[in-house]
């Protein structure tokens, strides 16, 4: 017979034997990061996450996994990549003195929507019957076919998921998703002045630019960054967010473009 000492060695193998046999499949399963899964997404999805902001012929793209950027070169013309019409093509959005209007395309009528107020190229529902703005510190939608507004939450910066289940918007202290009817609300990350928010082509992801990051170093001058910030990303499926760049004033949004509308010129480093 076994001793009481033999027979517990014998029950510790044999519990951890069983936790490898059964944890390594676990392991092997675990979630890959947002950064990670950003790179596969470019290669299969077809997509990258831009600086909109730069003139010229060529801009930057963000390489995630390690958090640098390569050129690229526009193949379209770069007017065409931030637009304000509606899907349906009927109706356009257009900034004029200060004031939000909605023009007809097809009989050519203006209509002031607010006399201020933010909007972005993704402020349109997919069947482009409302879009969503910002104005005088609310989020509303406006429908067209009623042409009225409702006030949906206190917030800026809004954005409307392409595949229509989520508005995102910056809500002061946090940037948060709320349903086109306002009755499903979460937080998805709390950070003090997050903008420029732009939902990826699958409404996968959500990157925004905040305050904050490296000063890049002292230069013989002075300090290299005196006003850092950083692009960040966020997975809707679990939450997980991190940053994929860091980058000097001014800010500025990043947007997500189909790499069929650019040609790289610098590989991307991964």
């Amino acid at each position: 017979m076994l001793t009481l000492r033999a027979r517990e060695q014998s029950f510790f193998i044999a519990t951890l034997c069983f936790l490898v046999a059964t944890g390594l499949p676990v392991l092997a399963q675990q979630k890959e990061s947002v950064r990670q899964e950003l790179v596969e997404r470019q290669k299969t999805e077809g997509y990258l996450l831009v600086d909109y902001w730069r003139t010229g012929p060529t801009t930057s793209a963000v390489s995630p996994l390690n958090r640098t950027s390569f050129e690229v070169r526009w193949i379209k013309p770069k007017a065409d990549r931030l637009d304000y019409t509606s899907p349906t093509g009927t109706h356009e959005l257009i900034y004029r003195d200060g004031a939000l209007i909605l023009r007809n395309r097809r009989i050519g009528k203006e209509e002031i929507i607010a006399r201020e107020g933010y909007w972005s190229e993704q402020c349109w529902s997919p069947d482009g019957r409302e879009f969503v703005f910002s104005s005088e510190g609310m989020v509303r939608i406006y429908s067209v076919e009623r042409r009225e507004s409702r006030d949906l939450v206190k917030g800026e910066g809004a954005a409307w998921s392409p595949d229509g289940r989520w508005i995102a918007a910056d809500g002061g202290r946090a940037i948060f998703l709320i349903d086109p009817t306002g009755s499903k609300r979460k937080k998805l990350r709390k950070t003090k002045g997050g903008f420029g928010l732009r939902w990826s082509p699958d409404s996968r992801f959500l990157s925004f630019t905040r305050l904050g990051g490296s000063t890049g170093g002292f230069l013989f001058w002075g300090i290299e960054c005196i006003e850092p910030y950083r692009v960040w990303v966020s997975r809707m499926e679990d939450g997980d967010t991190d940053w994929v760049l860091d980058i000097c004033k001014p800010p500025r949004s990043f947007v997500w473009v189909k790499t069929n509308d650019v040609e790289v010129l610098s590989p991307a480093k991964h």
